[in-house]
């Protein structure tokens, strides 16, 4: 009996020493975490914890959808973010067809002021963007340039009297520079070197070699919109697409592309891209594509509404993505 009494004074000790060191080590492990909550205005949200590790991780991102002006409060869906390693710069890309002035502007600009300004892109490409909403962005986000053509191809410096929706790229100016010898357009057509129609109207696709202004990183940004109505127009626009990025002057640079393709998955012109870079967020017909191999994917939004009110027409992209190169 004595023996018994020992032996379960024992256990007991070894329980409680047991206990003592596991929560010991959980309150280590809880010092080392950062909880990053996303909780953006309206319906949309986003969660995820990052273990700071130094190693990428990945996680359930839960992300609230909708679809624009039909259904502002509609479905909800789930994605895996990645997390990257700690210390990894992290850049905030949106693709946003922002309608012009129709779709209600003076009422959705006010929604439209708060997902730019609760979010702070670090980049945004804009398109059926028209002066006035170009004089809207620069009036409320000092801190944002801009670089692009109009929709007639016009290299006139905004506010010149230019007229017509364009594919704009605007930049955090304290962030990075533009190097303007490796930044340009090209056209969807048999000329693409020069303003031309091609197989649907006056498309094209302009794009920006941004500069870190702390590091001399550089990366490309491609922005486009092609056409609804033309599948040979959308599929030549991928063969010229794919062509012209193969051949930009920094090839170690890595490449973004933004853009309102007005194509499924299955579209010939989407299966061109996706050879040589991945969709990291989607939307219908709406994409952010990032270079194979050279980014992670941190998280993804795609954004209906703020407090109800419809941002456009279409949804706004947004994705947080590193640099793996």
């Amino acid at each position: 009996m004595f023996f018994n009494r020992v032996n379960g004074k024992c256990q007991l000790i070894v329980i409680m020493l047991f206990s003592f060191f596991t929560f010991l080590s959980f309150s280590l492990l809880a010092a080392d975490c950062v909880h990053r909550q996303y909780t953006p205005g309206g319906q949309t949200s986003a969660s995820y914890t990052d273990t700071g590790s130094e190693t990428a991780s990945t996680y359930a991102c839960s992300v609230r959808t909708g679809d624009a002006l039909n259904n502002p409060d509609s479905y909800s869906s789930s994605h895996s973010a990645t997390i990257a390693a700690k210390g990894s710069t992290i850049i905030k890309v949106f693709s946003f067809n922002i309608a012009g002035d129709s779709k209600n502007w003076e009422t959705r600009k006010s929604a439209c002021y708060d997902v730019i300004n609760t979010r702070k892109p670090d980049i945004i490409g804009f398109q059926e963007l028209l002066p006035e909403n170009l004089q809207w962005s620069l009036d409320n986000f000092p801190e944002l340039g801009w670089y692009g053509l109009t929709i007639e191809g016009s290299s006139e410096a905004f506010p010149a009297d230019v007229e017509g929706e364009s594919c704009r790229i605007m930049y955090n100016a304290n962030c990075f520079s533009v190097d303007s010898a490796n930044s340009g357009a090209f056209w969807f057509s048999s000329t693409p070197d020069v303003s031309s129609e091609g197989w649907d109207d006056l498309r094209y696709c302009v794009y920006v070699r941004l500069v870190d202004i702390n590091t001399g990183d550089g990366i490309y940004l491609y922005n486009t919109h092609w056409s609804f109505s033309s599948q040979n127009s959308r599929t030549n626009a991928a063969r010229i697409m794919a062509d012209r990025i193969s051949r930009r002057a920094h090839t170690e640079d890595p490449f973004i592309v933004t853009g309102d393709f007005n194509a499924k998955n299955s579209d010939a012109g989407i299966q061109i891209l996706l050879q040589k870079m991945t969709a990291v967020v989607e939307n219908r017909i709406d994409r952010i594509f990032a270079e194979n191999g050279k980014y992670e994917l941190v998280s993804s939004e795609i954004i209906s509404n703020i407090n109800g009110t419809a941002l456009s027409d279409h949804n706004v992209l947004a994705a947080e993505l590193t640099i793996t190169e």
